[in-house]
C-alpha cells in the first residue's frame, strides 16, 4: 500500500512539470521597402534572428510571427518591449491580446550612418498563462502553484504518514521532504514563456561607386560622372593609378550669402547634409537671390611671410612675378574652425589657423567614414582649370560641369588674392579673406581600380 501512495506521489510531482506550452508558430515578411534585401531567418527554440540589409534611410521591413499553444491552458501576450538604444534603427510593434492574434514586428532604417553594423536590439515578446481560481500567482515572480495539485499530494502524504506510525522519526523525516519537494515542483517555473526577436544581424550595404554617365563605356575619361551614394563627381584629372574626382555640386557649409555681396547668413554645423554636397546650391549669380556654401578662402595670407613680405619657402623657393599661377597654396595645416558672423560688410571669418582646408578635410573624412578607404582631397588649381580649357577671358572652350559652379581654386593670385572659378566668367582673382561668393568645391584623389571594378 505504502509503494502505491509514494508511485502515486511520484506521478503527481511528474506530471506537473510542465512542458513549453507555447512556441513560435511561423514568421513571415508582411511588408518590406523595394531596396531592403532580407536574408534567411534563423529561428532557435524561442529566439528568431532575421537578416537585414537596408540601402537608403527611410526603408524598413515589418515581420508577422504567429504564436502556437500546444496546451489545453489558455495564455495571453503579457508584453512586448525592447532594449534598443541605436539611434540608426528604430523598432515598432503591435498585437491584440490573444496569443492567437498576429504579432507585427517593424525594424525601420532611421538616421544615416556609415557603419556597416547598426544594431544589437533584442525584442521581446513576454506570454502569460490566464490563471483560474485553481492556481495562485506570485506577483514578483510571475510563479504559479496549483492548489488543486498541493491538497492532493498533501492528502497523500498524511495517508503516506499515518500507514507508516510505527517509524514515526522517519516518517516525518519523509513528510518534510516530500512537502518541500511538492511545493517546489507543483510551482510553475513560469507563467508563460519569451519570445527573443534578435536584432544583430541588420546592417547598412555598403556603398560603391556607380557609373551614372560616361563618354566611353570601356575607358575612364574626362567628365565622366560617377556616385558614391549620394555624393557625385566628374573625373578631372585621369591616371592609370590615382584619379581625381571633382564634386558635382558646392559643400553644404560656411554660409548663404545674398546677392547684395555683403549679407550672409550661416549655415549652422548641425544641419542635415552638413560639409557633404547638396544639390542645386551655389551658382554665381543664383536665381533665389544667394549663393549657398560660400566661405573666405582663409582668414588670413598665411602663405605670406610677415616679416620678410615675401612669399614662405614652403610654398615656392622665390617670390613668383604676378600674376602667381603656379604657386599652390592650400594647405591642410590651417585648419582652425572659422568663426563667423553675420554683419553687414564685407563677410569674413576670423581665428588665425582658419583657411578652407577646415572644410575639405572635413568632407574628406565624411567620405572615409562612408566606406572609401583610400582617399585624399584638396581643390584644383589654377592650372588644373585651365588645362581643362578655362581662362581669365572665359570658359569658352572647357565643359559645363567645369565652370557652372563659383568656387575656390587652391592657387595664390598674389601676395593677398586667391584665384577662383566665377562661374561663366571664367577664372578670376578674389582676396581670399573676403567671403566674395565662392563656394567650397573639393578635388578628391582615390585609386583608379574604384572606379575600374565597376
Amino acid at each position: 500500500m505504502k509503494k502505491i501512495i509514494l508511485f502515486l506521489i511520484t506521478f503527481f510531482l511528474v506530471i506537473n512539470v510542465n512542458a513549453l506550452d507555447v512556441s513560435i508558430d511561423s514568421i513571415s515578411i508582411k511588408d518590406k521597402s523595394d531596396k531592403t534585401l532580407v536574408g534567411n531567418i534563423d529561428m532557435n527554440n524561442l529566439t528568431i534572428t532575421p537578416s537585414i540589409e537596408f540601402s537608403e534611410v527611410g526603408e524598413s521591413v515589418t515581420y508577422e510571427i504567429k504564436l502556437k499553444n500546444k496546451s489545453k491552458n489558455k495564455y495571453r501576450i503579457k508584453e512586448i518591449k525592447d532594449n534598443n538604444t541605436s539611434e540608426f534603427v528604430k523598432t515598432s510593434y503591435k498585437t491584440g491580446n490573444s496569443i492567437n492574434d498576429p504579432i507585427y514586428v517593424t525594424f525601420r532604417y532611421d538616421k544615416k550612418t556609415n557603419n556597416l553594423a547598426v544594431s544589437d536590439i533584442n525584442i521581446m515578446i513576454e506570454t502569460a498563462k490566464i490563471t483560474s481560481l485553481a492556481t495562485i500567482t506570485n506577483p514578483k515572480t510571475g510563479q504559479i502553484i496549483s492548489i488543486i495539485f498541493l491538497v492532493v499530494a498533501l492528502l497523500l502524504l498524511g495517508l503516506y504518514t499515518i500507514i507508516g506510525m510505527k517509524k514515526k522519526q522517519k516518517n516525518i523525516l519523509v513528510l518534510i521532504v516530500a512537502l518541500v519537494l511538492t511545493v517546489f515542483i507543483s510551482t510553475k517555473a513560469k507563467d508563460g514563456v519569451t519570445i527573443t526577436i534578435k536584432g544583430n544581424n541588420i546592417s547598412v550595404k555598403k556603398l560603391e561607386f556607380v557609373a551614372v554617365n560616361r563618354i566611353d563605356e570601356n575607358n575612364i575619361s574626362i567628365g565622366d560622372e560617377y556616385c558614391f551614394g549620394e555624393e557625385c563627381f566628374y573625373v578631372a584629372i585621369d591616371d592609370p593609378e590615382y584619379i581625381t574626382l571633382l564634386t558635382k555640386n558646392i559643400l553644404y557649409a560656411g554660409a548663404l550669402l545674398f546677392d547684395d555681396g555683403f549679407t550672409q547668413e550661416i549655415i549652422p554645423s548641425d544641419s542635415e547634409d552638413y560639409c557633404l554636397q547638396k544639390k542645386n546650391t551655389n551658382k554665381y549669380k543664383d536665381g533665389d537671390g544667394f549663393s549657398v556654401g560660400t566661405i573666405a578662402f582663409a582668414t588670413d595670407n598665411y602663405w605670406m611671410d610677415k616679416n620678410t613680405g615675401r612669399l614662405k619657402n614652403k610654398y615656392g623657393n622665390e617670390e613668383p612675378l604676378f600674376p602667381w599661377e603656379d604657386t599652390e597654396v592650400y594647405d591642410p595645416d590651417y585648419q582652425g574652425e572659422p568663426m563667423l558672423n553675420d554683419d553687414a560688410g564685407y563677410p569674413s571669418v576670423s581665428n588665425d589657423n582658419y583657411s578652407i582646408a577646415f572644410y575639405v578635410e572635413q568632407y574628406v573624412q565624411n567620405l572615409r567614414e562612408m566606406g572609401i578607404e583610400n582617399v585624399e582631397g584638396g581643390l584644383l588649381s589654377y592650372q588644373d582649370v585651365y588645362r581643362l580649357g578655362c581662362s581669365e577671358r572665359g570658359c569658352t572652350n572647357a565643359p559645363a560641369w567645369l565652370y557652372s559652379l563659383a568656387y575656390w581654386l587652391s592657387s595664390a593670385s598674389g601676395r593677398t588674392g586667391i584665384w577662383g572659378v566665377a562661374g561663366y566668367g571664367g577664372i578670376v582673382a578674389a582676396d581670399g579673406d573676403r567671403n566674395v561668393g565662392f563656394g567650397i568645391r573639393p578635388a578628391i584623389i582615390i585609386p583608379t581600380e574604384y572606379l575600374t571594378n565597376n
